[in-house]
Formats: C-alpha cells, structure tokens, sequence
C-alpha cells in the first residue's frame, strides 16, 4: 500500500516536474518586448530616447507575454518599421526628431504613439490577428487606444495629433497611393478616438462645431467598440493578472 502511494506522489512530482520544464520551455522569458542594445553608439540626444523606452517596454511586459519575445532596436537616420521576418521593431528616431524641432515637447508623445503603433503591427503578425480593414488604419487604432486604455494618458494622443497636423501637406501620387493613410486623415482619427473616449475635454478645441455635430456622436458610439474589439484581439498575450483592458 505504501509503495503504491510512493509511486502516486512520485508520479505527482514527475508530471509537475514535466509541466513547469514545458512552461519554462514555452515562456523562457515572461515577456512581450526585449529591449536590445544598440548595434552602434548613439548620439547623446538619440541615447536619452533610448533611455526613455525601457520604461514604456517594462510597463508592457508587465501585462503582456509571447512565447517569443519581439526585440525592439533604436536606430538614428530611419523609419520606425516593424520587420515580421526578424520579428523586431526598429525605432527608427526621425520622426521623433522631427517633433523635436516642430513641436517641442511632444517627442515623448510621439516616440510613444510610434512605439505602440508598431506593436500593432506585431500582434497582428504574432497572434494572427485577422485584419478586417488596411493594417496600417488597424495599428494606428491599436496605438490611439493603448494610450488612452492602458497608459491613461490620453494627453500622449493629444501631442501626436498636433505633431500630425504641423507635418507637410502632401498629396503626391506615390503617398496618395502608399498603405499608409496621409497624415491630416492620421490627425482627424487620433482626434475622432480621443474625442470618443472622452478622457481629455481639451480635444474640443481642435475641431470646429460642425465638426462635432456631424461626427461627435459617431466618433463616440465607435470608441468603445473598437476598445473591445482589441482587448478581445489581444487577450491571449494578456498575463492572467490582468483582469481588465491593460
């Protein structure tokens, strides 16, 4: 009778043994993003941005895991891009300085907006999320509402938007057709979120009252389905923790 009982708790202790080696196998590390090292050495001002996005990373790992990590590299002279290939998003810091100079005091905002935004793209590649509409219109919403949602910092969308709207005007053939959305549509649907959420009564002075009268009601009605829509996406990658939307 005893041997019998040693071998059922030996048998308990082997399969628990198997289940936390298959864990540690799948999860080998916890986590979303993995910030990697430089490939070259930054520039002081590119160095502080580098600085400033390991906090945004250690906050999102905190609620969320892949079974394998996405590597985020900071690089000066490029695009921000997410590569699906190496499964990593480049940070490309042109943009960011671009804020620099039009916007002081928003580059944070933007560097974050543009963090987030190539996140979406990832989860889309990672999770096989299915895309219902353009990808890039998919990982600008993801971004607008990470912010708001996860972040509560809706004042990170505001900065964006403005950044958005001092970009030039450009309606050249090659961006008319490029996937991405021109910049002044990129504004008005940060502002359409943002004003939906009604997390930040300032968005109002943005957009004339006609505007709100032809598109308030709608832009609210749309944002919390949208919210829903993505927590309901990106689920699976939540920790058991997180009860609610990060």
């Amino acid at each position: 009778m005893r041997r019998i009982q040693r071998s059922i708790i030996i048998g308990f202790i082997i399969t628990g043994l198997l289940s936390y080696c298959q864990f540690s196998k799948k999860y080998a590390e916890p986590i979303a993003l993995r910030l990697v090292s430089p490939e070259t050495p930054l520039s002081k001002s590119s160095d502080q941005f580098y600085r400033k996005i390991r906090p945004l990373i250690d906050t999102m790992n905190s609620w969320m895991v892949l079974e394998r990590p996405i590597r985020v590299i900071i690089k000066e002279n490029e695009e921000p891009i997410y590569d699906p290939q190496s499964r990593t998003i480049i940070m490309g810091l042109d943009p960011i300085y671009e804020a620099k100079e039009m916007l002081p005091g928003s580059e944070y905002s933007v560097l974050s907006i543009l963090l987030f935004h190539e996140l979406g793209h990832a989860l889309i590649h990672e999770l096989n999320i299915m895309e219902l509409t353009n990808q890039e219109i998919m990982a600008d919403t993801f971004a607008t509402v990470f912010a708001i949602e996860s972040f509560d910092n809706p004042k990170m969308v505001y900065e964006y938007a403005l950044f958005l709207d001092k970009m030039p005007r450009d309606l050249s053939i090659e961006a008319l057709w490029s996937e991405h959305r021109l910049d002044q549509q990129r504004y008005f649907d940060a502002i359409c979120l943002l004003y939906g959420s009604e997390t930040f009564p300032k968005v109002q002075t943005l957009v004339p009252n006609e505007w709100m009268r032809d598109n308030g009601q709608r832009c609210t009605e749309d944002y919390p389905i949208i919210v829903d829509s993505w927590y309901e996406a990106i689920s699976v990658a939540l920790k058991s923790s997180v009860k609610t939307y990060p």
